[in-house]
């Protein structure tokens, strides 16, 4: 998948529908939530790192991006390898929250998981 206007590319995991919502509808250009060049963007629930990516790439953003999913993870890594941007965006495989139950979206669907379970 390619997000050739911008320059950026993807690998074909990445599902098409985040890349429409974040290229094509633009869902984070909100004022005053834009990012500076070499500001640190923390990306929480980064999924497949496909706003990390879009924030370094359009905006020189660097990013810390959070997924606890694994297999999103080993998407991010791959998608941040094939764009070379392995010393903007640093992925971690861990949840942010206060310790009680997490959502995330899975295939579209929202999940709740208790990581004290």
């Amino acid at each position: 998948m390619s997000a050739s206007k911008f320059g950026i590319s993807y690998i074909e995991d990445t599902p098409v529908n985040l890349l429409r919502e974040v290229y094509l509808r633009h869902i984070y250009d909100i004022p005053g939530f834009i990012p500076t060049k070499d500001e640190i963007m923390i990306d929480v629930g980064a999924n497949v790192g496909d706003t990390s990516i879009y924030w370094v790439k359009l905006y020189g953003a660097k990013v810390l991006a959070f997924e606890p999913l694994s297999e999103s993870l080993e998407i991010i890594r791959a998608n941040i390898s094939l764009n070379n941007l392995d010393d903007l965006i640093t992925p971690y495989n861990l949840a942010l929250g206060d310790g009680t139950d997490i959502s995330f979206d899975l295939g579209g669907y929202m999940m709740n998981y208790s990581i004290n379970s």
